[in-house]
């Protein structure tokens, strides 16, 4: 089931339940495209028509961040003031009609048990220098049975050294990170053709599980500040972070005023 936010798609299911209807797509031989939309990627859309449409032609576009919970939340409800106080005073309260945050971060690892599960390999794609080794190893720690693929560190312009590493590797699950937009663009409009079953476009977190970057604690992520984390451990992001923050809800007022 899907809820619209400021014109995407965004799933409105639990984890578990994008889950199982993961393992009924595998089940069905039809390839899985994954995004993980957040408070920036939303605003992104609202000036990209292009990315708009990649986002609602993903199969599960899951809920990366409090922003897009808060953005349903008060689409649906029309209080501004209050539900931006719920977010951290109140945070259960906004989980409707989106019941739960879904960070790929932590939704990698659900994959990769997946994977390990089901005998499926895991290609890494993206990432800086090592990164995408050093990513594949902490997998791999936590599920020995799991299979990596491979990995390579290329580009989106790389695309026939891409196709060239996954025709060799034939890897069931691919991981993209080429960083938000251009990633989800890329498997769009190459999915047909990647020998894959399943792909997601996973952003930063390669970083996190190869360490460059400390993910926030979890009393961070569950009250909804994980935006304020990654300004203060990241703070040359300042500018981004707040755009994709104060645009998310300058662009939800102007849909409330709108009627939307």
């Amino acid at each position: 089931m899907k809820t619209n936010v400021l014109g995407v798609e965004i799933n409105a299911d639990t984890k578990n339940t994008i889950i199982f209807l993961i393992k009924k797509l595998l089940g069905e031989n039809r390839k899985i495209f994954i995004a993980t939309p957040y408070s920036e990627m939303l605003v992104a859309a609202q000036k990209d028509s292009e990315f708009k449409n990649v986002l609602n032609a993903a199969d599960f576009a899951i809920p990366d961040g409090i922003g897009v919970l808060w953005a349903a939340h008060y689409l649906k409800t029309r209080k501004l003031i209050s539900s931006l106080f719920s977010i951290i005073f109140r945070p259960k309260s906004i989980r409707d009609p989106i019941p739960e945050k879904i960070s790929g971060s932590n939704f990698v690892w659900d994959l990769a048990g997946l994977a390990a599960d089901r005998g499926y390999s895991i290609f890494l794609l993206g990432g800086f220098g090592n990164t995408g080794q050093l990513a594949a190893a902490k997998l791999k720690s936590k599920f020995p049975h799991l299979r990596i693929a491979g990995t390579f560190n290329g580009g989106p312009d790389d695309r026939q050294e891409i196709m060239r590493h996954l025709t060799e590797a034939r890897p069931d699950f691919l991981f993209v990170a080429f960083g938000p937009i251009r990633q989800e663009k890329w498997i769009y409009n190459n999915l047909p053709d990647l020998p894959v079953k399943l792909a997601i476009g996973l952003g930063g977190t390669f970083d996190y599980l190869a360490g460059n970057r400390p993910p926030a604690p979890r009393f961070w992520a569950q009250t909804g500040l994980e935006w304020l984390w990654r300004l203060i451990t990241q703070p040359w992001r300042v500018l981004r972070i707040l755009k994709g923050v104060l645009g998310l809800i300058w662009y939800s007022f102007k849909a409330r005023l709108r009627g939307q």
